[in-house]
């Protein structure tokens, strides 16, 4: 549910006022959803980043986690007698 989903007693009065014409309130209610749209959009845009960095991040993982494995067989003289690629 989105802030402007919840119902608003006073979201369709319009108190009188001399600075404020019928024109104005319908502009500015106009204004107000439009602005909402925009919002909701952005919080979107926003959780699709947040999926876009968890998949990077777990990509990063990954790499870290392979590099981690190869310099820990590099560094094992014991895994070299076993190696597959021993030449000598």
């Amino acid at each position: 549910m989105c802030w402007h989903d919840i119902d608003d007693p006073h979201r369709g009065d319009h108190v009188s006022n001399s600075l404020i014409g019928t024109d104005l309130h319908a502009f500015l209610r106009d204004t107000h959803d439009d602005l909402a749209i925009m919002l909701d959009m952005l919080a979107g845009e926003g959780d699709r980043l947040a999926d876009i960095l968890e998949i990077y991040f777990s990509s990063l993982a990954i790499r870290t986690t392979d590099a981690t494995k190869t310099l820990t067989l590099l560094g094992n003289p014991r895994s070299w007698a076993r190696s597959p690629c021993r030449r000598w």
